[in-house]
């Protein structure tokens, strides 16, 4: 054991002081200075050697053979591999005595300076190796950063204290796997904007396919030959196999025959070229710096460059999606991206033209949203009521006339980023983007049924009214006669719910007075039909069907059930419910001269109305009168027209018990007289 120990520190001592070849394995190294520790390392080895003749190896049975066992043959650089001496044993012999041989590694593809080799050492086996039959010894091989192929070396025995058997290794040969990462291929991966030519700002790309994943911690840069020397800089890549360089275009630049590559490789002084700071890309996870020799490219003619053209769009693309099918409602964003063929940055505001219609198109401008400092501008617009557009927004491309080029407007610029030159519009259109329509019409968004029944938690009975709110999703306003429809029971069982406030907001409110033969099991639906007369506030829009035609329903609500049968005999009066003020002020909430002012009372089932009846207003503490003006159902209608002088800074209120017949009648079906008693109702603001 101490022969080992002391011929491993041999071949140690030996091996540091040795000189490394260099990459191409030319001329060793001299180092005067170790001659003496060289004189010192042959005595050592004599003594050892002499020691061997004084101590020789131990003597297995007579009949034992050996052989080389190398279950793994490939080993990376750094990295160590076990052989293997097996001892062939007769099984009738019991005799387990030491056994041993005299190891080498003979250099091959690989030099001597990348594995730790055996020089004729001797090794003897453990008493477990005995045991088993086989004494294992590590190969281990030396980590550098030489891009030099797998290279292999072959270990041997010789000498056993057997005999070597028959028709069985006594050699074999380990490979070493290089692992330094290296550059294996370059290419071009970027295109240029038109042609195949380069203007001012754009970048080219250049790609660094490794021979195995490396990682970024500096600036490394790639020579490229573009009209002079170019450096295209590291711009991304780091943790896989492949680095990307890149090259922005100058104002001076030119190569009228297309950029090319000389590969790294060093001058007859040894001066290194083309792979700037390679130290700075490294193997994943280790310090093994990536190798600077690689092939460059030849010409490229399809990357030419010229910095005095500037950026020209590439490609105009709609990027944004409606909100429901291909068609974009009030309020929506379109957002179209144009691209561009090098990074700009944009001052102040800019649009785009875009056409919204068919035979009547007229022009809208998608304002300038993000972008600037990027080669992809986006510009947006958002539908408005008066939009229209069955076959697709019109994106207009740019154009020349009039002395000019024409795409884009605004009172800002657009310039090549990092510099003060105006980009001029020069791009493509699209037209016609049947999947993105303009719809800007008030439509219900949602409806819903915003009452509580009273006869039970879900069922309405005899005289309650069922409130049904819709919301537009803009601001509309609805006629007198606007109404919404509920399903009460089967489909064709259809009743209205009479507008009764909402004009001015986005939402409307409608109500319906159930009646004794209503009844239905499975709840409520209900819908506004297309054609209402209901509008975009201060427009003439009209209220159409959702996007593809499609009326939204609530559908069957079973919170929402109705149970009609009357809670009292046919022979009780009709009362008043509840008593609203459904019409809307002329200017925002205050009535002004000439406007009408609507009341609607609304009954316990419905009424028939003869004669006069009246309805007493408060108008800050003046009593007016309203007139009958019709009865729908269970609503009774009264109208007051404002006159000269009228004021009411509070709001319009009404007094308890106001309802007179006038000589008139208010009756139900079986001809009761309606009871007139009801609530005042609060001045309304």
């Amino acid at each position: 054991q101490v022969r080992d120990d002391e011929q491993a520190l041999t071949n140690d001592i030996s091996i540091r002081t040795r000189s490394r070849m260099n990459a191409n394995h030319g001329s060793l190294l001299q180092r005067p200075a170790l001659t003496l520790g060289v004189l010192i390392i042959s005595a050592l080895v004599a003594l050892f050697w002499i020691s061997g003749i004084l101590n020789p190896a131990p003597v297995a049975a007579d009949d034992d053979t050996f052989y080389l066992d190398c279950p793994t043959t490939e080993v990376p650089e750094g990295g160590s591999v076990d052989v293997y001496l097996v001892r062939v044993t007769d099984h009738e012999h019991d005799d387990y005595d030491s056994f041993g041989a005299y190891w080498y590694t003979q250099v091959r593809s690989a030099l001597g300076a990348d594995f730790y080799g055996f020089h004729g050492n001797f090794y003897s086996s453990t008493e477990a190796e005995q045991l088993t039959g086989r004494s294992a010894r590590a190969i281990v091989t030396r980590q550098d950063g030489l891009a030099e192929g797998n290279e292999y070396f072959e270990v041997s025995i010789d000498r056993p204290t057997g005999a070597l058997a028959e028709n069985q290794p006594s050699s074999c040969n380990i490979i070493i796997i290089d692992d330094d990462p290296r550059i294996t291929e370059v290419e071009v991966t970027s295109s240029p904007g038109r042609d195949n030519t380069y203007g001012l700002g754009e970048t080219i790309e250049i790609s660094a396919t490794f021979s195995a994943p490396v990682e970024v911690d500096g600036n490394p840069a790639l020579g490229m030959w573009a009209g002079g020397w170019k450096a295209a800089n590291y711009l991304r890549g780091s943790g896989s196999d492949t680095l990307v360089f890149g090259y922005t275009v100058q104002p001076d630049d030119r190569d009228n025959d297309g950029i090319s590559m000389n590969g790294g490789y060093q001058d007859g002084n040894g001066t290194w070229h083309n792979f700037v700071n390679h130290t700075a890309v490294t193997g994943v996870g280790s310090d093994t710096v990536a190798f600077r020799t690689y092939a460059g490219l030849p010409v490229q003619p399809g990357h030419k460059i010229d910095g005095s053209l500037l950026p020209v769009g590439t490609s105009t693309e709609i990027s944004s999606s409606p909100a429901s099918g291909d068609t974009y409602r009030y309020g929506e964003s379109i957002d179209i991206a144009l691209t561009l063929s090098a990074p700009v940055d944009v001052e102040g505001a800019k649009n785009l033209n875009a056409r919204v219609g068919g035979a009547d198109a007229t022009w809208r401008g998608p304002v300038y949203k993000s972008g600037s400092g990027t080669n992809t501008l986006v510009f947006g617009y958002t539908v408005q009521t008066r939009d229209l557009d069955t076959d697709g927004i019109t994106v207009e491309g740019s154009y020349a006339g009039n002395g000019g080029r024409h795409g884009w407007g605004g009172s800002g610029t657009v310039k090549v980023k990092g510099t003060d030159v105006i980009v001029p519009p020069n791009f493509t259109g699209l037209s016609n983007q049947a999947g993105h329509q303009l719809d800007g019409r008030p439509y219900p968004k949602a409806i819903s049924i915003t009452s509580t029944p009273t006869l039970s938690p879900d069922t309405y009975g005899g005289g309650e009214v069922i409130q049904v709110t819709v919301n537009f999703g803009q601001n509309v306003t609805a006629s007198d006669d606007a109404y919404a429809v509920l399903r009460i029971g089967t489909e064709t069982n259809e009743s209205r719910a009479e507008y009764v406030s909402g004009n001015g907001t986005d939402t409307l409110v409608f109500e319906y007075m159930v009646r004794s033969q209503d009844s239905d099991d499975n709840g409520v639906d209900a819908h506004v039909p297309a054609g209402q007369d209901i509008k975009a506030t201060g427009t003439e829009t009209a209220y159409q069907a959702n996007p593809g035609g499609v009326i939204p329903t609530l559908g069957d609500n079973p919170d929402h059930k109705v149970e009609g049968t009357p809670t009292s005999p046919d022979n009780t009066a009709p009362t008043v419910s509840s008593i609203s003020i459904t019409s809307d002020p002329g200017d925002g909430d205050t009535y002004g001269l000439g406007d009408a002012v609507e009341v609607k009372v609304f009954f316990s089932e419905d009424v028939t109305v003869t004669g006069a009846p009246q309805l007493e207003l408060d108008f800050g503490g003046t009593a007016r009168t309203a007139d009958y003006s019709n009865a729908i159902g269970v609503a009774v209608v009264f109208s007051y027209t404002v006159a000269l002088d009228e004021s009411d800074t509070d709001g319009i209120a009404i007094g308890a018990d106001k309802l007179t017949l006038n000589g008139g009648t208010i009756q139900d079906e079986a001809e009761n007289d309606a009871t007139l008693t009801h609530d005042a109702v609060a001045a309304d603001s």
